[in-house]
């Protein structure tokens, strides 16, 4: 079902190029987190020119590019760690220098990191290196293509 985000269908549309056609920028930000401009499941590696031929106008690439650099910047406050330290107990004065308490808490339930992290917004590894690769290659190609 993963690959279907790449799919073409009879007329050779991509749910992409459909989606960036109706300006529904929302679904295209899933479809690019999901790996549409990947070749594969198993890479994380973007294909340029499937940027170019899924996105046929230039005000959704520029959507795109400004979307890509702005979930790239860090986070100076992120919520999961305001979540977490506000549902932490405070550390009692006679611990010692074993694990760290926050550690302690999230190992004890297999996935909870990434159920939190879900929760809270946050990209896997392979969707920042999506996002950055977006960041990187789209404004080149608008500065180039005015």
């Amino acid at each position: 079902a993963q690959s279907d985000v790449r799919r073409e269908n009879l007329t050779g549309h991509t749910p992409l190029s459909v989606a960036a056609a109706n300006n529904n920028d929302e679904l295209v930000r899933w479809l690019v987190l999901h790996g549409s401009l990947c070749a594969d499941d198993s890479t994380d590696i973007v294909e340029v020119e499937r940027i170019l031929v899924n996105t046929y106008d230039r005000p959704a690439l520029i959507r795109l590019a400004k979307w890509a650099t702005t979930a790239t910047q860090p986070v100076r406050n992120p919520s999961v760690v305001t979540f977490l330290c506000g549902t932490l107990p405070p550390k009692s004065n006679d611990d010692t220098d074993g694990p760290c308490i926050l550690q302690y808490y999230l190992s004890g339930q297999p996935g909870i990191r990434k159920r939190i992290a879900d929760f809270s917004g946050q990209y896997t590894k392979r969707q920042v290196s999506i996002l950055r690769q977006v960041r990187d290659e789209l404004p080149p190609f608008l500065a180039e293509n005015r």
